[in-house]
């Protein structure tokens, strides 16, 4: 597992080394949210897995348009985090 301290470095390190699912929080201070993070990733590379974690609703086309594939409220179960890393399509 590799940590990024924000979202701009989250994005960085996905475009040196792209990994099989990525994990962001919705909204992060200071910095980008993790709709932006989502939205970089998937216009850098189509077929990445992204995972929402986020504490509000938000809107299905905004989640969609982002390129989240998966969404998970918290506060979350470890169990939900593993599951949706297992169901990763790569």
């Amino acid at each position: 597992m590799t940590t990024a301290a924000s979202g701009e470095e989250g994005i960085e390190l996905y475009r040196r080394h792209p990994f099989d699912s990525v994990i962001t929080d919705a909204r992060m201070e200071p910095g980008i949210s993790g709709l932006v993070v989502a939205r970089a990733i998937k216009d850098h590379d189509s077929s990445a897995h992204v995972v929402l974690l986020t504490g509000v609703e938000h809107d299905p086309h905004e989640l969609h348009a982002a390129g989240v594939g998966r969404v998970l409220i918290k506060p979350t179960r470890r169990a939900a985090i593993h599951d949706a890393v297992r169901r990763s399509p790569v």
